[in-house]
């Protein structure tokens, strides 16, 4: 009986263990969604030394070619086995009602999400400033050789989880 015991409490810590890594996942997504809210991300990248909102939000950004750019978004597909529930519009997950609440797909999609405009051109951007995306490629260990070969990073399958006791 004492073998049972100590599996349960192994999956309890385990549980425990599991929800803190979930919450703090969505803390740091909201503490990233608050930062970049109601700014232009585009220019965030571009001018990352001006903190001010520039008065616009990226789709309407000058330094955007936004034809390009819708271009390049349709290469950025999530499948929901692999990544859950993620908006289409703005691309933040669905996993927690505080951060992002569950919205339908489709054209009234676009009014009811609460992020539509700061998190794709902003990847987007990162790619096109060559500065930026090499030191990017050098944290992820990757290479990149087009934005289609981006796009399709960003969509590949999560890397695995590692627990806590792995990083220890």
């Amino acid at each position: 009986m004492a073998l049972f015991e100590e599996g349960v409490q192994l999956v309890k810590k385990r549980k425990v263990l599991q929800g803190m890594e979930d919450n703090n996942y969505v803390v740091r997504l909201k503490r990233m969604v608050a930062m970049v809210n109601q700014m232009c991300t585009v220019y965030m990248v571009l001018d990352p030394k001006n903190k001010n909102p520039y008065g616009y939000m990226a789709n309407h950004c000058p330094g955007l070619n936004f034809y390009s750019f819708l271009l390049w978004k349709q290469n950025v597909q999530y499948t929901s086995h692999l990544h859950g529930p993620v908006c289409m519009v703005c691309n933040i997950p669905q996993i927690d009602n505080t951060l992002h609440k569950r919205i339908s797909f489709g054209k009234k999609a676009i009014t009811k999400c609460p992020y539509p405009d700061c998190i794709l051109p902003l990847i987007y951007t990162i790619y096109h400033n060559t500065m930026i995306r090499e030191a990017a490629q050098v944290y992820f260990k990757v290479c990149w050789s087009s934005k289609v070969e981006y796009a399709g990073w960003l969509c590949a399958p999560p890397p695995p989880k590692q627990s806590a006791e792995q990083l220890q």
